[in-house]
């Protein structure tokens, strides 16, 4: 057995394996088996291929012997049934909010897997939990050298940059007091004539950079206004024309819908009143049918269809990565700030020219792209090192697939983008679920959450005037005790999250400035006691600076309950007495009396009383 490792500084540990001595002989069984303390590995997160919505994350199942296996995986088949080893399971993390291990596979190159035994086991005994992991589990002739590959990568990877929790991200611009509007900045007021258009029409970038100098100087607002009116002026009526051979938008044509939002996009630019952080969402996984490179490489890049509209789906071939990122480079250059990559998951490239493989048994191979995410995410954080972007937001749409080795370079990651409705938030996401793949501690970034309120059937006088407010502080029940964020997004009313409830609650963390060195957080997985009286159920989140504490009491159990904060003062750092009042109303509570009603949350700031 020959084992080669290439090992990066980020704890990435990629593993080529070669096999000598097999020739003429049978394999029956070739496996790897990782051994960790059960005490150390309460949480799992398993990630399957072509999907962002159904990988298992929570909880390691209870019990001896074998608890998961990979026959539980969703396996969404693809048009060639034999594309890659039956049983296969892509990435396994086992560990802890604050310590993990994660094992990939970028392909099923070198595998030989039976299709009714399962490649992949999770193992409990003994006080270990035990992950197996079958290369070859049915008879096989190998030839002599046969090889495969995986990798390793330990959480956490890096810390988080503290002074992010400053930020708050807006599509619409607002920001609670005392924040900084990291603001979405739309492709429509840009020049831009699609989504995953990778360069202004007509390579006009003037509006491009005026736009990102508004966000980032609240200025050059008579510049931008023209620029917008010039080029507008120009390229409206050949807009149009492309726009009459897309669908329509319900009621609305393809160009009427095109306007709307672009007027929508233009107003948000042009009421900037404080400088912000500017960033741009795209998706390295789509390009623009219009574009010429996309069209002269589409034999390499394309890797299969896609239902979006002026859309392919490519593959992160070398030559697709550096097209993606010279214009990234561009955008920079030009003012832009953070980078935002959607659609990060693993997804199987189909293509024989490029990443598609026969092994010598003529069975397919395909590939998973895990390897290929990751040198885009970290080619991409070292061009906005060099350009000196700070603080560097590298933000991972990867919704239900924390992915470490892919993320390990960024920054923050967006998940919660299922579940969306009228139900408390408690009843959508388990805190175990969150513990596993919500919090950011694996890749040491900031955690986002999507918002996610939609009414549907509620009664829309009572969603007005108590449900939507009531879901929105469930929804930072939840979140806060955790240091989860959540991404403001344009949303029909009465819809998304309810901006002044939020806002209100918000501003508490605000005037408590949580973003400066002095601060600490400690989150309800890993509280230290100091803070301390609630029932079991409620989650307990604290910030501390000098001479003062904020608590974050969040309920996850369903029932009003009234308790006496107990504070610990030395490890406080605070004297004795205390003064408790309320975060929200500025009310004193005596003695540090908390009611706290089922499924919300109370923000009490503990100060040295005189």
């Amino acid at each position: 057995l020959e084992s080669v490792g290439s090992f990066e500084y980020d704890g990435f540990l990629w593993n080529e394996v070669t096999i000598r001595g097999v020739k003429g002989r049978v394999v029956e069984r070739f496996s790897l088996v990782v051994t960790l303390k059960d005490e150390e590995a309460p949480l799992m997160h398993i990630c399957t291929t072509d999907s962002i919505r159904h990988n298992p994350t929570g909880a390691v199942p209870p019990g001896e012997g074998v608890v998961w296996d990979g026959t539980k995986l969703y396996r969404k088949s693809g048009f060639i049934d034999d594309m890659f080893a039956p049983q296969v399971v892509p990435y396994v993390w086992l560990g802890a909010e604050r310590r993990g291990l994660s094992w990939f596979v970028n392909n099923t190159a070198g595998m030989r897997l039976a299709a009714d035994k399962p490649s992949v086991r999770i193992v409990r005994g003994k006080g270990a939990l035990r992950l197996e992991i079958d290369f070859v589990n049915e008879p096989s002739r190998l030839d002599e050298g046969h090889a495969f590959a995986f990798g390793f990568e330990a959480t956490p990877v890096k810390n988080a940059d503290k002074s992010m929790r400053r930020h708050f991200q807006t599509g619409p611009g607002d920001c609670p007091e005392g924040m900084i509007a990291r603001q979405a900045v739309s492709f429509h007021a840009t020049g831009f004539w699609n989504n995953w258009a990778r360069r202004p029409h007509n390579d006009g970038w003037e509006l491009f950079k005026l736009a990102c100098e508004r966000v980032n100087t609240a200025g050059a607002k008579v510049e931008y206004a023209a620029a917008y009116a010039a080029f507008t002026n120009k390229h409206d009526a050949e807009l149009e024309v492309y726009a009459s051979k897309l669908p329509a938008i319900g009621k609305q044509t393809h160009f009427e819908w095109i306007m709307s939002c672009r007027d929508y996009a233009y107003k948000r630019i042009m009421n900037v009143d404080k400088p912000g952080y500017p960033f741009k969402y795209s998706d390295p996984t789509l390009t623009w049918n219009r574009e010429e490179a996309e069209e002269y490489y589409k034999a390499e890049w394309i890797s299969r269809p896609t239902g979006y509209i002026g859309a392919t789906r490519n593959f992160l071939t070398p030559s697709y990565l550096n097209f993606i990122l010279y214009y990234h480079k561009k955008e920079i250059d030009l003012g832009m700030k953070g980078i935002y990559f959607d659609d990060m998951f693993p997804m199987t490239c189909r293509n024989p020219d490029t990443c598609m493989r026969a092994d010598s048994a003529g069975r397919w191979h395909g590939n998973f792209g895990i390897l290929e995410m990751r040198e885009l995410v970290k080619r991409a954080a070292v061009m906005q090192h060099l350009a000196g972007v700070k603080p560097r937001l590298m933000q991972i749409h990867m919704t239900n697939c924390l992915l470490v080795p892919s993320f390990a370079f960024a920054t923050s990651m967006l998940s919660w983008e299922d579940h969306f409705g009228e139900e408390i938030f408690q009843k959508r996401f388990a805190v175990d679920y969150m513990r596993a793949e919500s919090l950011g501690t694996q890749l040491g970034a900031e955690a986002i959450a999507l918002d996610g309120i939609q009414r549907r059937q509620h009664d829309e006088k009572d969603w007005r005037a108590n449900r939507f407010r009531f879901l929105t502080r469930t929804q930072q029940a939840l979140l806060l005790p955790a240091g989860v964020k959540i991404w403001l997004r344009p949303a029909i009313p009465g819809n998304g999250v309810d901006r002044k409830e939020l806002f209100k609650i918000l501003e508490v963390l605000s005037r408590f400035e949580v973003w400066t060195e002095d601060c600490e957080f400690r989150a309800f997985f890993e509280d230290d006691g100091a803070v301390s009286g609630a029932p079991r159920e409620v989650l307990i989140g604290t910030y501390r600076r000098p001479g003062k504490t904020l608590a974050i009491f969040g309920d996850s159990g369903g029932r009003d309950v009234e308790f006496d904060i107990n504070a610990d003062a030395a490890k406080l750092g605070l004297k004795a007495p205390f003064v408790f009042t309320d975060g929200e109303s500025g009310e004193q509570l005596p003695g540090g009396k908390v009611k706290l009603p089922a499924w919300d949350l109370r923000l009490v700031l503990i100060t040295e009383g005189k």
